[in-house]
C-alpha cells in the first residue's frame, strides 16, 4: 500500500509510543508533540504541518502494533516517531522480551517504509530507580521488582533495550533521537 511522495506543501508526522509520547500528565500546550508541531510550522511557514499524537500511556510495542493500522498508517505519515519503554516491565502479560521488541520495531519501520514514510526511532528516558520502584510496586509483584536488582537496577536492565534501539537505527539507516543520552548529558551540566 504505497501512498505518496513527500508533498511539497504538507508534512504529516505521527508520534507513536507510550506515556512519554502521550504526555497526558502535562498540560496540552506543553506536550512535546505540540511543541514539535509549533517549531516545524515556524521553521516551514509555507508548509502545512500536522503532528498527530498516537501515544497511549502504558502501551508496549506489542500493543502498539495492534493499533498501528488505525492509529498510525491511517494518517499516511511522512514520518513516524517511535518510543516504547513499557516493554521492559517485568510483569506477566506486559513484558516484551528484547528480541520481540526489536522485531516489533523492525516490522513497524517496514510498514511505514512500504507506505512511503520514514520511521524515527527514539530511546526512552532514564528512570530514577527509587521513584520508579515506588511507582512500579503498585503494578508489579515484589519478586519481579527484585529481578531488576539482578541487573543492577531498572536503568541497567533498560540499557539493553536502548542499545538495541541505537543499533537498529544504524542497521536500518533510520534517524535516531537518543532521548536517554540527551537527558543524561543535560543532567550533568
Amino acid at each position: 500500500r504505497k501512498w505518496k511522495v513527500l508533498s511539497m506543501n504538507e508534512i504529516t508526522i505521527v508520534c507513536w509510543g507510550d506515556s512519554i509520547t502521550a504526555a497526558k500528565e502535562v498540560a496540552p500546550e506543553e506536550r512535546w508533540t505540540l511543541l514539535l508541531e509549533k517549531m516545524l510550522r515556524k521553521k516551514f511557514p509555507a508548509k502545512t504541518v500536522n503532528v498527530i499524537n498516537s501515544g497511549v500511556g502504558g502501551a508496549t510495542s506489542r500493543e502498539g502494533l495492534l493499533r498501528f493500522e488505525d492509529e498510525v498508517l491511517f494518517y499516511k505519515p511522512d514520518f513516524v516517531t517511535c518510543e516504547f519503554g513499557n516493554d521492559t516491565l517485568l510483569r506477566p502479560g506486559k513484558h516484551v522480551p528484547l528480541e520481540e521488541y526489536v522485531e516489533n520495531l523492525k516490522k513497524a519501520a517496514g510498514l511505514v517504509e512500504a507506505c512511503g514514510g520514514k520511521m524515527i526511532l527514539m530511546t526512552f528516558p532514564p528512570f530514577n530507580d527509587e521513584d520508579w520502584y515506588r511507582w512500579a510496586s503498585a503494578l508489579i509483584c515484589r519478586e519481579n521488582l527484585d529481578a531488576y536488582k539482578n541487573y543492577g537496577g531498572i536503568n541497567k536492565f533498560c540499557q539493553q533495550y536502548r542499545e538495541k534501539t541505537r543499533l537498529l537505527a544504524k542497521e536500518l539507516s533510520l534517524p535516531l533521537v537518543d532521548l536517554y543520552g540527551i537527558l543524561r548529558a543535560a543532567s550533568r551540566d
